[in-house]
């Protein structure tokens, strides 16, 4: 069953926002060629400084397997030499219908 994984991230600060945007416009783009990875998209919104990344993915257990793997680790890595003031949340949705 096809999974799209929703993290809700709340920016606290203008620059927090703007340097989460920007991490994301140069990812390495590693999940791109994770097996059972079918999309990525980035939603913002400027005014409420709130950000959703979805990824889509063809099952949990592929999901799971990209979470557990060296790629997903070297991939969030910068993540953590950057000073973001935010909270985020993960979500996991089941597309029971798509048109």
């Amino acid at each position: 069953m096809t999974i799209v994984v929703v993290n809700h991230i709340k920016a606290r600060d203008r620059e927090s926002y703007d340097e989460i945007i920007k991490l994301f416009s140069t990812r390495k783009r590693l999940v791109d060629r994770f097996p059972g990875f079918k999309g990525f998209k980035l939603l913002a919104s400027p005014e409420d400084m709130e950000i959703m990344v979805m990824t889509i993915w063809e099952s949990r257990e592929d999901f799971k397997r990209w979470v557990e793997s060296r790629e997903f680790e070297e991939g969030h890595r910068r993540t953590g030499e950057r000073r973001i003031n935010a909270d985020s949340r993960g979500v996991v949705y089941e597309v029971v219908m798509e048109e």
